[in-house]
């Protein structure tokens, strides 16, 4: 048993040094393993790091591009899989938030991430915060108070 604890040992200072190493020579690849081995909420303080968002930025968080519905209330689905209906747009592009109901409005933004959330700071309007929930390595949904709005919505990932 005693060979056993210390091979254990041995095999953790490995993969310590393998995350370390790795982490600075190929940062993409340190983030994908380490989203798949400690989920999401591991990933994100590292991702923060790594790329830079411990200071307002026009580039959008990756996880963040795309189309979501927003939603009134919290709906039931397969983590990773999309809503039927993509009502109610909000569209994440690069340094952009775009707005389909109830009017059409581009808005540009930047980003922050810091505590686990991401702060959004638009050009216009009052700054607000995604909350990213997650299951495992997948997002499941995004809680937020989108611009012109005063009440929590439900986003849910409708696609690129």
């Amino acid at each position: 048993m005693l060979v056993y604890f210390i091979g254990l040992s041995v095999l953790d200072k490995q993969a310590e040094t393998y995350f370390r190493e790795t982490r600075d020579t190929n940062p993409e690849l340190y983030l994908e393993q380490l989203r798949d081995l400690h989920g999401f909420n591991a990933f994100l303080p590292e991702y923060a790091v790594l790329n830079k968002f411990d200071n307002f930025t026009p580039r959008t968080p990756e996880f963040l591009i795309g189309r979501w519905t927003m939603r009134d209330a919290p709906i039931r689905q397969v983590t990773g899989a999309y809503p039927e209906q993509c009502t109610d747009q909000i569209t994440f592009d690069y340094g952009t938030i775009l707005t389909v109901e109830p009017e059409r409005d581009t808005l540009p933004v930047s980003y922050k991430i810091e505590d686990g959330l991401v702060n959004v700071n638009p050009a216009r309007g009052e700054p607000f915060t995604i909350e990213t929930i997650s299951f495992g390595a997948q997002v499941d949904h995004i809680e937020f108070v989108p611009p012109g709005r005063d009440t929590v919505v439900y986003a849910y990932f409708c696609g690129g």
